[in-house]
């Protein structure tokens, strides 16, 4: 009894997570035990569910088993019932050429007619499944068909051979049903293990997608501090620029008109000497130079010529100023912000090279290259041991904040090179 309520246990159990033609299958076999405990009830029950579920799922073989099994346990009970299952179930292996379940239903057909007392139906049907039996040569088929004889003959003999057959059929029942308990609880650790693993893999893939997300985060993070930079150092430039024009225009709108104005008012005085007028001049001009130095470039206007003009500015009878392939360029595809730096760039280096390089000669070089342009700077001049004073150093940060490169190349008596790209 205690195998038997095992084997429930475990088929209750192999009920979850289970296909309809597996269920079905499960069903018969719990139908099965509960008649081997003679539970007619229940097993008809589950039998009945097992022949729904093979119909809906359409497994034949189990269909055709779970009404034999039904028809031979209302053999007693309820015989017409019982034929119309038996003959259901056999014609269905006949369809399906199923050659034991038609011996099984050979044996089962012969018990209903034992039953009902028509021993030649009996006779014939044992007969056929002797005669399946021994065109397969199949032993099991043959103890079957001997042992089914034998419970008809009734002798004592017979009745003793059966008693110890049934006997060694339920020690071996019960090693196998041990077996299959074991092997299911092999299955069961198996399946466990196999769980695992998945919720392993699934933990490792887990782990993964944090360590993209935050490897994801940490290159928007940088992205985004490095744009901050570029646009802080952007409107930065910006605000020199603006800074620088709101001197320019107040240096030419106070200083220089009011020098202009007063300027006037001594040349109507005869008692001024020409030299202090000739001084004052010299100041009017050089806050006016101050004023458009600083002021920004206006964004219509030709900065290739504006450049030129700022050029020759510094051009005097010992110094030549020679300006190559200013015209190749397309400055008017050129932003702005970056035609102001440049333009304050050179205004630097011709200054510093006014003041302290004593060149007779300049060069300045345009290149375009795509969106690049190539400027380079060289004078004849006295050269130096490179020091970046503030005026070279107010280029550098320049040239940084619009994201171009500036680089010097100088010796003694060798001159001044300057290699911008913009």
């Amino acid at each position: 009894m205690g195998i038997y309520n095992s084997s429930l246990y475990f088929y209750e159990k192999a009920l979850q997570n289970t296909s309809l033609s597996e269920k079905s299958v499960i069903f018969n076999n719990i139908g099965y035990i509960h008649k081997l405990q003679y539970q007619d009830s229940l097993a008809i029950i589950y039998f009945k569910k097992a022949i729904k579920l093979s119909t809906a799922a359409n497994h034949q073989e189990n269909l055709a088993r779970s009404q034999d099994n039904l028809g031979h346990l209302l053999i007693k009970k309820q015989p017409t019932e019982a034929l119309v299952k038996l003959r259901q179930a056999h014609e269905l292996r006949e369809k399906l050429h199923d050659k034991e379940g038609i011996f099984t239903s050979y044996i089962h057909l012969s018990e209903y007619y034992s039953a009902v007392q028509d021993e030649q139906k009996a006779e014939q049907f044992l007969e056929k499944a002797k005669q399946i039996a021994n065109r397969f040569d199949n032993l099991k088929y043959k103890e079957a068909a001997l042992y089914k004889i034998l419970q008809l003959t009734g002798s004592s003999e017979a009745q003793n051979y059966l008693i110890v057959k049934d006997s060694l059929e339920n020690i071996q029942n019960t090693t196998e049903n041990k077996y299959l308990s074991l092997q299911y609880q092999i299955n069961k650790v198996e399946k466990q293990a196999e769980i695992l693993e998945i919720e392993k893999t699934k933990e490792e893939q887990q782990k993964l997608i944090y360590q993209l997300i935050g490897a994801i985060i940490l290159i928007s993070g940088v992205f985004i501090y490095f744009y901050q930079q570029i646009r802080y150092r952007k409107q930065k430039e910006e605000q020199v620029f603006l800074t620088e024009s709101r001197i320019a225009k107040k240096v030419h709108d106070e200083v220089a008109n009011d020098i202009y104005q007063f300027m006037v008012k001594l040349e109507k005085n005869s008692n001024v000497q020409e030299k202090s007028l000739d001084e004052l001049e010299n100041i009017y001009h050089t806050s006016r130079n101050i004023s458009h130095q600083y002021k920004n470039i206006p964004e219509n206007e030709d900065f290739g010529q504006l450049l030129q003009e700022m050029f020759l500015n510094y051009q005097t009878d010992n110094l030549k100023i020679i300006v190559k392939n200013i015209s190749t360029v397309q400055w008017a595809k050129i932003a702005l912000i970056k035609k102001n730096t440049l333009y304050r760039i050179a205004q630097e280096l011709m200054t510093n090279m006014k003041k302290h390089s004593d060149a007779t000669l300049v060069l300045w070089d345009f290149i375009q290259e795509g969106k690049k342009i190539k400027i380079t700077y060289t004078d004849n001049g006295k050269g130096t041991h490179l020091k970046k004073k503030n005026g070279l150093l107010n280029t550098e940060s320049r040239i940084h904040a619009i994201k171009g490169t500036i680089n010097f190349e100088s010796e003694i008596n060798q001159g001044l090179k300057v290699k911008i790209i913009i």
